[in-house]
């Protein structure tokens, strides 16, 4: 694995805060950083639209592998130095019920969250590139998803 693509929604300022936190952690893998609403989405990830990404985290590997929601969480962290072994203990059955409760819920009130918490959204309309040149766009995927 080359990469890993998090294609996270830049309108959600808990998943903008998320964005900005993975940017300062050691990675064992790339973690390229795609805000989901940039108009170049759909043509880097042809299909994408399947997983529904506006719902749950989704994270694209190199080698055209996807995973969404808790999958996509446990990728994240697996992929993350401090992370791994956290994702290994949620990976398994005894804990992959609780991880999926806890990302369903918290995904499912992001928007609400972020509001009460105050925290702001990237908020990147019509950008081809990030406002702030921290995150970076991967090139297109070889296979369609």
């Amino acid at each position: 694995m080359k990469w890993l693509a998090i294609l996270y929604d830049d309108q959600c300022g808990i998943c903008s805060r998320f964005r900005r936190w993975l940017e300062k952690q050691r990675s064992y893998v790339p973690l390229k950083l795609v805000p989901l609403h940039a108009p170049v989405v759909a043509k880097m990830f042809p299909g994408i639209d399947a997983f529904d990404p506006e719902e749950k985290l989704v994270v694209i590997a190199d080698d055209g592998s996807v995973w969404r929601g808790d999958g996509a969480w446990i990728t994240v962290l697996w992929a993350l130095e401090n992370g791994r072994e956290l994702s290994l203990r949620l990976a398994s059955p005894a804990m992959r019920p609780l991880a999926r409760h806890i990302v369903t819920g918290v995904s499912a009130n992001r928007l609400r969250l972020s509001r009460w918490l105050r925290l702001k959204p990237d908020m990147f309309p019509g950008m081809t590139s990030c406002k702030t040149g921290t995150c970076s766009v991967p090139p297109p995927l070889k296979r369609p998803l």
